[in-house]
């Protein structure tokens, strides 16, 4: 899974591309094509947990700043009705947000939403912690089709206001921007829960799709994927995804002229239920700066995530770290 994050829910560019197949199919000759889906049922519920480590070296000519950000996030779903032409209606909530930010030129930050993020003397730094970890106890209600894309989020207006309540500084420069944020939550989403092949394929069969992935501060990623079914039986799929970008609008597009954008990911999906067990990704970004009177300049960047499929509770995690004391439901086993 690559996907990407603005600085306020994730730091860096991470993109998206799961490719979700339907529910569960009998093992087939390597030959036959299949028509993929996803295909929930009302009550059920899931969860992942995501990771991402982003290292960026920034050279601005006279000055060369390094940044390395570790990130940990839970998120649960739940459907809560299906349509009759199969769009899910689905609640979502983030749990626990946790990792490290390091930076020579602002120090270094812990930040965990389940217990106390130390101060730590430095304005600036204490602002990103709240703004890391502003998400963590918060819920959203989404409808997403059969094939894996999001119809609608509501309660985004809502959830900035409550972030605003907690770091109203968080808002500066329209880094809250509602609309911005929906669209960057909505690529999120799908990059969690998957794109879908444009038409049925089979084992060794390849497609490709054109992306485009928007971010808070009008920040875009205009992404080329190529992805190829590796392996399909009874019980799992297996995809294998090449990705080529470039910055499309916004600051970072017009400071920087990206060199090289590429990525790989693999990602492992259950065929009982469609969703993804385990996806990995390496993002890697070259691109060069006019520093202005320091002269030229470049960043390189390198992002690495993992969606893995975990157990859930109703409530995984809270803001104060508590549940709601319901046993933990593990992912449904493959027969």
């Amino acid at each position: 899974m690559i996907q990407m994050k603005t600085p306020l829910l994730a730091v860096g560019l991470v993109a998206a591309a799961l490719f979700v197949p339907a529910a569960a199919q009998d093992e087939a000759p390597a030959a036959e094509k299949f028509t993929f889906k996803l295909d929930l049922a009302k009550g059920e519920k899931f969860a992942f947990r995501q990771t991402m480590d982003m290292n960026q070296d920034l050279d601005m000519g006279s000055m060369q700043v390094s940044t390395v950000v570790a990130m940990t996030s839970d998120y649960t779903y739940e459907v809560t009705d299906v349509a009759a032409n199969g769009d899910m209606s689905l609640t979502i909530r983030f749990g626990r947000i946790k990792g490290t930010f390091e930076n020579p030129m602002m120090g270094s930050l812990e930040f965990d939403s389940d217990g106390e993020t130390a101060e730590t003397g430095n304005p600036m730094v204490d602002m990103m912690g709240k703004m890391f970890t502003a998400n963590a106890g918060q819920q959203l209600t989404m409808v997403m089709n059969p094939t894996g894309d999001v119809v609608s989020v509501e309660g985004v207006e809502e959830l900035v206001d409550r972030m605003l309540e907690d770091n109203p500084m968080a808002g500066m420069g329209g880094a809250l921007d509602a609309e911005k944020m929906t669209e960057s939550m909505t690529d999120n989403f799908e990059g969690q829960l998957g794109q879908i092949p444009p038409k049925p394929v089979a084992v060794g069969d390849s497609w490709s799709t054109d992306r485009g992935m928007s971010a808070m501060g009008g920040m875009g990623l205009q992404m080329s994927i190529t992805s190829t079914l590796r392996g399909l039986d009874a019980t799992e799929a297996e995809i294998e995804s090449e990705i080529t970008g470039e910055l499309s609008g916004g600051q970072l597009a017009a400071m920087f002229t990206v060199d090289e954008f590429t990525g790989s990911s693999r990602t492992t999906i259950s065929v009982k239920d469609g969703l993804p067990l385990v996806s990995t990704a390496t993002m890697n970004m070259t691109a060069t700066m006019d520093a202005g009177p320091q002269g030229q300049g470049g960043m390189v960047m390198t992002v690495e995530t993992r969606l893995e499929r975990i157990a859930v509770t109703s409530s995984p995690v809270t803001p104060s770290g508590t549940d709601d004391g319901e046993e933990p439901v593990e992912p449904p086993q493959d027969e």
